[in-house]
């Protein structure tokens, strides 16, 4: 895979991720100015938003690599159970 990083999980799913969180807490930025208090709150939700982001990404990475070790496995056995 291209870009991948630790746990296999690619470089633009990351990015995306990110980018998402840049956005949202620049929005909150401009959106609350004159609330140091709704700024906080309103980046808190956009750092929860980019957790919620990132483990989406890795269950996917994981589901595709569980498939695949269940295919393997399966071959396995078909092979060590089939008439020679």
């Amino acid at each position: 895979m291209v870009g991948a990083l630790a746990g296999g999980v690619s470089a633009p799913a990351l990015a995306g991720c990110s980018m998402q969180f840049e956005m949202c807490s620049a929005w909150c930025s401009t959106r609350h100015v004159g609330s140091e208090a709704r700024k906080v709150g309103c980046k808190t939700r956009c750092l929860a938003d980019r957790a919620a982001c990132l483990a989406e990404t890795g269950i996917d990475k994981a589901k595709e690599t569980g498939k695949q070790g269940a295919d393997s496995a399966k071959g396995f056995w078909e092979g060590f159970w089939s008439d020679k």
